[in-house]
């Protein structure tokens, strides 16, 4: 499972609204929860990654175990899962 891709969906645009970050698709908004959301936005608006590296970038971020990196990367997933492709 770590091989596989995660991008954003054609036609997810970045919003920003003050402080917060999000995508925008089809007229409508999402916007991140938290700082570590936002840190996986900007890692996917730089292209698609493997669920692997983005992982790896969590863990680095938080300095947290893999593990709680997954948990985090699947509430992330969960969040955003309209405006993302597998």
């Amino acid at each position: 499972m770590d091989d596989k891709m995660l991008g954003l969906k054609p036609g997810a645009e970045l919003i920003r609204r003050g402080a917060l970050m999000g995508l925008r698709l089809d007229g409508h908004d999402r916007l991140t929860g938290d700082p570590l959301q936002k840190e996986i936005l900007n890692l996917l608006c730089c292209g698609a990654q493997t669920i692997c590296s983005v992982s790896e970038h969590i863990s680095a971020e938080k300095a947290t175990d893999e593990a709680q990196a997954s948990l985090t990367l699947a509430a992330f997933i969960l969040d955003f899962e309209e405006y993302l492709e597998p």
